[in-house]
Order: structure tokens, then sequence, then C-alpha cells
């Protein structure tokens, strides 16, 4: 394994692969694959498990990098330096723009405690039943960190939903540029700041 090892921080964290030996690769490999449950729920009830995979490799490869999901980054850095290599990172991640919002809601004593949690960290995920107000600690987080967000969703009716919320819950102070029509003319349609 080479000395001193430079990571890039994107969207995923980019390790290279020069100068590690393929034991050091697979330990790395490692920290981004899970056992599946399905297959093992499907193999304990004798269904058949032949389009289940048993690991879930989260991870990606080119042929001189390998990509790791950003949360894998302190067990990495734990395996790295436990072998004696040095590690730094390059912060590559979009920060966004600066945006002026002010939360207008009140937060219950569970969502607020959650929300602090979130906030002393710069990634992770806040696993909630439904009704626990999971939108209300995002519009939160949003004016707490002043920053614009990308929220992706799987369907058009969350997306109105939390449209709907992001605009009762925040107060922005900003306006977008006038959208253009293809003539360069004022479009009558002018987008919300939010979506």
């Amino acid at each position: 394994m080479p000395n001193t090892i430079d990571i890039i921080e994107r969207n995923m964290l980019a390790i290279p692969k020069t100068g590690m030996t393929t034991a050091a690769l697979n330990a790395i490999r490692r920290l981004a694959a899970f056992a599946n449950p399905d297959f093992y729920r499907a193999q304990a009830m004798r269904q058949p498990v032949y389009n289940k995979p048993r690991i879930i490799y989260r991870g990606e490869e080119t042929e001189d990098t390998i990509l790791l999901p950003r949360g894998c980054k302190d067990q990495l850095a734990s395996l790295l330096s436990s072998a004696g290599a040095y590690v730094t990172y390059s912060d590559k991640r979009n920060v966004g723009n600066p945006i002026r919002v002010k939360f207008t809601g009140t937060l219950q004593p569970q969502q607020s405690t959650a929300a602090q949690s979130l906030l002393a960290h710069d990634n992770g995920i806040l696993l909630a039943p439904t009704g626990f107000g999971k939108t209300v600690i995002a519009a939160n987080l949003i004016a707490e960190r002043k920053t614009s967000t990308l929220i992706v969703l799987r369907s058009s009716a969350l997306l109105n939903q939390w449209k709907e919320r992001l605009e009762q819950f925040l107060d922005i102070d900003m306006t977008l540029p006038p959208k253009l029509t293809k003539t360069g003319r004022i479009s009558r349609k002018q987008p919300s700041i939010i979506g």
C-alpha cells in the first residue's frame, strides 16, 4: 500500500488503485458491500434465489479508481490508517449556493433532537416512521444550513407534497432571475423559487 493516498471527495469517494495490492483493494471494496437480506430470506423459505445477489456492492470502479459511497469515509480512513497510510482529502463536492431563508414552523422535541443530530454531520440518513415530520425536519435543515438544496423523490405526488410543505415552513427572501422565452422576452410563466 502506498504511504500517501489522495482521496477525492465528490458524489462518491474516489480512491486511486495505483500502488495498492489486491488484498488492499479487496478490503476497500468490502467497505461498500453487505449481505442481501432478500437473498437469505428467500433461501430460508426455500424460494428461488437465482435473480437475487448474495452480496450487494454499492461501489463502482474504473480502470484506475475505486468509487465508494461517501458514508464509508470514516471506515475507509480507519482501514487506511491501520495499514499505515497517510490519507489526504480533496473536497470537490458541490456546496450549492447561499440562500436567504427562515424556518417558520416549530419542531417537536423528538424532531428537534433529530435535526440537531443531522446538523452535527455532513451527511446522514433520517429513518423515521410515517407522520414523524421528516419534511418539517428537512425544511429546518435547509433553513439552518442556508444553502440551495436538491431533493430527489420517486413520484410527482411526493414532489408536490414536498413543495407545499416547503412553501408552508420556509420563508425564502430571494427571487429568481426572470425566465426568458426563445425570442428573448420575459415569459408570462415564471418558475417558483421552490421546484
